[in-house]
């Protein structure tokens, strides 16, 4: 894990802105391992520190991350399942008091109602209540801080205390001690470049909490494996993530110790800039020199006892999630630049703006037809321009790169409010969660289906995205109806029933002034399916 500066993007203008062997074959591929990567590891296998390695772990430990805590003095016999313990106990123990400290307080009589009520629903209605709690107490004491100087350092309690101000790592640790104290459950989440709580209901229902950016979503993921690794697949326009790992919350000392040893090397790094990010870190080295050694050794403890993160890391999925945040952050840089200098009322009018004229923002983005230019605002008609520059960048390097960035910001910023399952399908989730309405994406000169192989191809991403649909929609236990409306529905009856949809017939007057007022009324048609019937059709297989 890298330095956390965990910068507010743009996106912020829509929000308002990371066992041992059992067989001789264990033991083979052990030793296959130690030869081809000189790295001896095996994928669920956690190595052994050696004494001095767990000595000298403690003492970073309580001398660098936590205040007020003693090393056990049996700690070289502990093995990797009692240090991962030590580790997190003491860290959430000097957490706990730096939350006393700032005044961060539990509300004992939420705490108490939450605990006593019996009902599930009434009980995940307390505890989403009191998550929306903690939200505005971090809001209120985060007012009071100095980031001007950046705070990609303060990642645990020690600097947090000392430097009054924290970043995502550290927001997470405050978000785990608050919702430990009321008993919901939460895990931690580790997405590209940044960390998060991940909070699960009495209901079940998921909620990807953000304290760093005052953020906290609903979201209906799909549960996946990448190399060995739990991972949430997100689909949530709020969210600028798509995969996120989680675990549980022990493992959070994964980051705050890479990004200790990040800080060791960034001072030697010739290809950092001479900022004040690098400047701390230098006098930080040189204040704990008996402790960094000035060699590698701190490196060789990670090396050692986070071996097994190392691999999702560099897998393929997170190669690409990784390549997909750099080109958003890459190709729209100065966008997030001249965004960051607009007051906070300039940046919601640019959001209202571009909701408001989607459409023709996609045709001037896309193609370049700037009659929209000339009747919106300075602000945002240079917002607009910033980006089209950036983007177009892009497009000359990779088009599929180009379409994902394309449509991952008409999404963002569509006032339909649809999620995105592929290049062809989106959906929409309704206020009272009983009707999931799903979107054929329109199509542009970068997205052509065309002739026999065209319809084959357009019919086979469309129902995959059925399928995808359906395991997102399997979690969610309060839909009555999957929902269509299209021209598509009118003129293609058979295809229509043949996906398992009832035409229901026109859209009702107010459906079609809302979203369809440039289309004849009669030419649009609603559709639906039961949940029973929708999951027995895609859920497992797709005919």
């Amino acid at each position: 894990m890298d330095g956390h500066d965990c910068p507010v993007r743009f996106r912020k203008i829509y929000m308002d802105f990371e066992k041992m062997p059992q067989t001789q074959k264990d033991l083979d591929k052990v030793a296959e391992l130690e030869l081809a990567d000189g790295f001896e590891r095996e994928n669920n296998m956690e190595m052994e520190l050696s004494v001095e390695q767990k000595k000298q772990f403690a003492q970073i430990w309580t001398e660098l991350v936590v205040e007020g805590e003693l090393i056990p003095e049996n700690i070289d016999t502990y093995n990797h399942e009692q240090m991962e313990e030590w580790l997190f106990q003491a860290l959430m123990h000097d957490t706990a008091r730096l939350l006393d400290e700032w005044g961060m307080r539990v509300d004992e009589n939420e705490v108490k109602k939450i605990v006593t009520e019996e009902d599930i629903e009434k009980k995940s209605e307390l505890e989403l209540a009191y998550i929306q709690n903690i939200l505005k107490q971090v809001h209120e004491v985060t007012k009071d801080f100095d980031n001007s100087k950046g705070a990609r350092w303060n990642s645990y309690p020690k600097n947090m205390r000392e430097n009054k101000s924290f970043n995502c790592v550290g927001s997470t640790l405050l978000g785990m001690e608050l919702l430990e104290n009321s008993g919901i459950k939460s895990y931690y989440g580790n997405p590209v470049g940044h960390v998060v709580n991940i909070v699960q209901l009495s209901n079940e229902k998921r909620y990807y909490l953000d304290l760093l950016n005052n953020q906290c979503e609903h979201i209906i993921p799909e549960e996946i494996e990448i190399e060995g690794r739990q991972v949430l697949k997100i689909n949530n326009k709020h969210i600028e993530y798509k995969l996120v790992p989680f675990c549980d919350n022990e493992d959070i000392s994964t980051p705050i110790f890479g990004n200790l040893v990040h800080l060791f090397e960034e001072v030697n790094d010739p290809d950092v800039v001479d900022d004040y990010n690098k400047q701390y870190a230098r006098q930080y080295v040189q204040t704990h020199k008996s402790i960094f050694n000035g060699d590698d050794s701190i490196k060789n403890i990670r090396d050692v006892f986070y071996a097994d993160n190392q691999d999702i890391n560099n897998s393929e999925e997170m190669d690409r999630e990784r390549q997909r945040i750099d080109d958003y952050d890459k190709y729209t840089e100065n966008v997030q630049e001249y965004v960051s200098a607009l007051e906070e009322k300039e940046r919601k009018k640019i959001f209202e703006e571009i909701s408001k004229n989607i459409s023709s923002v996609e045709e001037f983005l896309r193609k370049g037809d700037d009659n929209i230019i000339n009747s919106i605002s300075v602000q945002t008609s240079k917002f607009l321009q910033l980006l089209k520059e950036g983007v177009e960048e892009l497009k000359k390097v990779d088009q599929q790169r180009y379409n994902n960035l394309m449509s991952s910001f008409i999404n963002k910023f569509s006032n339909e409010k649809f999620i995105q399952i592929n290049e062809v399908l989106s959906y929409g989730i309704s206020e009272d969660n009983k009707i999931v309405h799903i979107h054929i994406v329109p199509s542009r000169e970068e997205l052509t289906f065309e002739g026999r192989d065209g319809v084959k191809k357009f019919k086979e991403i469309f129902l995959q995205g059925l399928q995808e649909l359906a395991s997102v929609l399997d979690k969610e236990n309060d839909f009555e109806y999957v929902t269509a409306t299209s021209k598509m529905v009118k003129n293609n009856p058979k295809l229509i029933q043949k996906l398992g949809f009832e035409d229901m017939g026109m859209i009702d007057k107010k459906m079609w002034q809302e979203h369809f007022a440039e289309d004849n009324q009669e030419d649009i048609h609603f559709a639906r399916m039961n949940r029973n019937l929708f999951l027995e059709k895609y859920l497992n297989n797709i005919e």
